[in-house]
């Protein structure tokens, strides 16, 4: 029998979460002091739609402009 008592087991994780905490960090780190001036993250561009299907429930994304499409899964036609 393979199993361990869980009080075994709740100790090792309880010493990996210790341990993880105890990680060496860097000394030096750097932290800029300047303004940004515009956007930190990059836009991220429009994807389309996502919707499910009406007949089998998947997922489908499309692209920007499409206005129906054919469900991949049980390709039955959704409009958007």
């Amino acid at each position: 029998d393979n199993l361990e008592p869980s009080n075994i087991r709740k100790e090792r994780r309880s010493r990996r979460a210790f341990e993880q905490d105890e990680a060496p960090y860097e000394d030096n780190i750097v932290v800029s002091e300047d303004i940004v001036n515009g956007p930190i993250l990059p836009e991220i561009p429009a994807t389309g739609s996502q919707i499910s299907c009406g007949e089998c429930g998947s997922r489908i994304v499309t692209s920007l402009g499409v206005t129906s499409t054919k469900c991949p899964v049980c390709g039955t036609r959704v409009d958007l």
